[in-house]
């Protein structure tokens, strides 16, 4: 059976790095262009990773009142994410044009910074903070004139970070093609540190390889792959575009939600462990609109948040939001990690 095409996966290459001191740039510098290296994107897109770098680094060390970078490279992309925790800006507008400067020396500014990304997106809450995204992409190939559009899952973007910096992650996330549909999976280890992250990383490479798009069927695949683990909870949800609909089936405490306007879904998992524990799977379906977007997060995130409180938050990329979320409301004491997809035609 062959594999999905991989569009966004914890298990590749990446880095979450404290931004408390003027050499972090030069290790998220070096990081980002192994990064590039492997992807294929070449030396000037490389070059424009560590300039992106030198800039979100620097806002942080000279505005912030902490925050750090989250760098990583997965199917085709290298994404590059930085969150602080304030104070945060009501209005980005100066900060956007080209030549201004955050440090107060000759900095490029973020109008730079949105001209080096093929994407970028910034979202500031005053006392909040502020979130910057920035994904350096190869030139993708040209589609044939007439032909059905595909989706295009630009629109999917991730945050995970562990409990402890020096430990793997215990919580694991991807995002997988076949056709038009879209795979997306969540996975919890059982407890933190390199035991959980073995468990869920195991999970999501296990969905990746079987090449199914049957959320029940996977979530069978993934439990014979971690009985020798400790076991996870794993969601999965497939969207299906040309369908309107959203298959999804879930083990264990994994949060999954459609917003469509202003409307929002929770989405129903069972009970039990995989790899360990299983007494049912059940496959639930839901309808999906166009302007519909998923939120998966494992329970390293509170569920009693809203994006009423981080103003304006459900317009800006995937990515930023799921950053921004887990920024605001993680469990300190826990991994986190969070997937957000928002389907767009090409």
């Amino acid at each position: 059976m062959s594999t999905l095409r991989t569009r966004l996966s914890s298990n590749a290459p990446w880095m979450v790095l404290e931004i408390d001191h003027a050499s972090a740039a030069v290790e998220a510098r070096s990081f980002a262009s192994k990064i590039a290296s492997r992807l294929g994107l070449g030396e000037q897109l490389s070059a424009n990773a560590a300039i992106i770098i030198n800039e979100l680094t620097t806002n942080i060390l000279k505005h912030a009142t902490g925050g750090s970078l989250l760098i990583h490279g997965g199917g085709e992309d290298l994404d590059i994410c930085a969150t602080d925790s304030g104070p945060g800006a009501a209005d980005m507008s100066a900060w956007m044009r080209d030549g201004f400067s955050s440090a107060g020396t000759s900095g490029t500014g973020l109008g730079a910074v949105r001209r080096l990304a093929s994407q970028f997106d910034v979202h500031s809450v005053p006392r909040r903070g502020t979130v910057v995204f920035a994904r350096l992409s190869a030139p993708r190939d040209v589609a044939t004139p007439g032909a059905t559009p595909a989706v295009d899952l630009s629109r999917a973007g991730a945050a995970w970070r562990p409990m402890n910096l020096d430990d793997l992650c215990g919580d694991a996330c991807g995002v997988f093609e076949k056709g038009d549909e879209i795979v997306c999976v969540v996975a919890d280890g059982l407890g933190h540190g390199v035991a959980a992250g073995e468990a869920s990383r195991t999970a999501v490479a296990t969905i990746a390889q079987a090449g199914l798009v049957e959320p029940v069927r996977l979530l069978e695949r993934a439990h014979v792959a971690l009985k020798p683990t400790r076991g996870a909870a794993v969601a999965v949800a497939v969207i299906r575009p040309r369908d309107r609909e959203l298959r999804f089936a879930g083990i264990g405490n994994i949060s999954a939600s459609i917003k469509t306007g202003s409307d929002s879904k929770s989405l129903v998992s069972v009970s039990g462990i995989v790899g360990h524990q299983v007494r049912a799977y059940q496959e639930f379906r839901y309808e999906w609109q166009p302007d519909s977007m998923l939120i998966m997060h494992s329970d390293g995130l509170t569920s009693r948040w809203t994006f009423d409180q981080l103003g304006g938050l459900a317009t800006r990329h995937p990515a930023t939001i799921a950053a921004a979320l887990g920024r605001d409301f993680a469990r300190e004491r826990d991994d986190r990690c969070v997937l957000v997809v928002r389907e767009e035609r090409a």
